[in-house]
């Protein structure tokens, strides 16, 4: 099963939105502040400079998507959290 991160900013409205998509797929996804400790290090290790952002973790695989996901890239990453 893949593990969703979900890089947010209580600012972002765009985010708002991401996190209610997730949802509505039924993705399970750990949501992390940009401005805190454990956000900042996961922005500078992918390289992320705006949110939403979300990494998918499946195995050895990581992808990073940066704003919102469109419908087609939800289902990818429902599939790769079978």
């Amino acid at each position: 099963m893949a593990e969703i991160l979900l890089l947010t900013s209580k600012q972002c409205k765009y985010c708002f939105t991401q996190k209610i998509n997730l949802s509505r797929h039924g993705l399970k996804f750990r949501e992390i502040d940009v401005e805190s400790e454990e956000g900042r290090e996961i922005a500078k290790k992918y390289d992320i400079m705006g949110v939403p952002a979300t990494i998918v973790r499946s195995g050895s695989e990581e992808k990073v998507f940066i704003g919102l996901m469109p419908e087609h890239v939800l289902k990818t990453v429902k599939d790769m959290s079978k």
